[in-house]
């Protein structure tokens, strides 16, 4: 008997142990992987400068470098070089490139597309780009970080996400007397944190603290998500259409009027225009596809997870979107056509949605044509 319970407590201490070993080796190795995402008093959220971070998942394995200006990008001086043209790139997660390196996103890629035909002039196109990022947190970004790099031309990457994102902030931003944005505090309204702080809770309150939990709890749900696609569609399918929750409204069949939603969009795409013309900075807007706007195939596991059929949808957003720009003058490119013209495949992950190499290739050819028969 004595010796039976020798044996049990030597198996619970044991068991202690080793969970306590792998709880500290993952917490290290959470730091050591490290984050980027940080809350700003003024941006909402914003690129921690310095940070070193490697993700890898089941679609793709990458390491992302934020530089001392917190910007995903190479070290650049704020003066330009001479006979420089610097292009400023705005966008979210599609223009900061998840799952791909530096090199291989659409910035980068533009950027040696243009100074490989071009010897007299060279070219900088720098990656303003952070997750969930839409024209009002960018026209903040520009008064407080874009417009000190001196760019010649800004290209914002307009997003389908944009409408819903900016409904949000506006909801929480503070503005002058003008009516002009002050600043978006932290306070969480959509997905932003999920890199600083885990989002599964236990019923065992301390376990929500502990990297072990949060470990094993991404893994279940990656196995939960694919097991159980038909009950996320459907989820998926009652909130289509409501702001609150929709990210794709503007992409839903019979979506209703997203576009008095837009308007916050277009409010803050004037202030853009209107601070950059003070600067004499050129601008351009794009707005670039997602899977389910160019193949039935293309992102095949999330659109499960979001609601959407194996068919081709199409969203009237864009041509909204080109409507405003040619009645506000501003040069616009619809990549779409690029990437249903397209004979690379796959475009975007089949997961996690966002672009392949491939797709940051497309994005790249498609800007370089734009430009080339563009007088900025």
């Amino acid at each position: 008997m004595r010796d039976s319970l020798k044996n049990l407590i030597l198996f619970f201490f044991s068991i202690v142990f080793v969970l306590g070993i792998l709880e500290g080796g993952l917490r290290y190795l959470n730091h050591w992987m490290g984050h980027y995402p940080q809350k700003d008093s003024i941006l909402h959220h914003s690129l921690l400068p310095k940070a070193k971070i490697k993700r890898s998942n089941h679609e793709f394995e990458v390491s992302y470098e934020i530089n001392s200006y917190g910007l995903r990008d190479h070290e650049y001086p704020l003066q330009k070089p001479p006979s420089t043209y610097r292009i400023l790139m705005l966008g979210d997660s599609y223009t900061f490139g998840i799952g791909n390196n530096l090199e291989d996103t659409f910035s980068k890629r533009l950027e040696k597309k243009l100074n490989s035909q071009n010897k007299s002039l060279h070219f900088e196109v720098i990656n303003g780009g952070c997750s969930s990022y839409s024209p009002l947190l960018e026209y903040l970004f520009l008064i407080r970080k874009g417009l000190a790099l001196n760019p010649d031309l800004v290209i914002l990457n307009y997003d389908i996400s944009d409408v819903q994102d900016d409904t949000k902030y506006s909801g929480i931003a503070e503005f002058d007397s003008t009516g002009h944005p002050i600043r978006v505090p932290p306070v969480e309204v959509q997905y932003y944190f999920q890199e600083i702080k885990k989002g599964f809770r236990s019923r065992i309150p301390f376990l929500q603290n502990s990297a072990l939990y949060q470990f094993v709890m991404e893994r279940y749900y990656q196995v939960v998500r694919k097991r159980d696609a038909p009950l996320f569609y459907e989820q998926a399918k009652i909130i289509a259409g409501n702001i609150d929750y929709d990210r794709d409204l503007p992409m839903r069949e019979n979506a209703g009027d997203w576009k008095k939603y837009f308007e916050n969009s277009a409010h803050y795409l004037k202030m853009i225009q209107e601070l950059l013309k003070s600067k004499n900075i050129s601008f351009v807007i794009t707005a670039y596809p997602y899977g389910t706007l160019v193949s039935e195939k293309e992102w095949a596991i999330g659109r499960k997870l979001r609601g959407f059929d194996e068919k081709i949808y199409s969203t009237k957003l864009f041509d909204y979107l080109e409507e405003f720009c040619r009645s506000e003058r501003i040069p616009f490119l619809n990549m779409t056509p690029d990437f249903l013209n397209s004979k690379e495949f796959p475009l975007f992950y089949s997961y996690d949605g966002h672009f392949t190499p491939a797709g940051h290739e497309v994005a790249a050819q498609s800007l370089k044509k734009f430009l080339e028969g563009t007088s900025l």
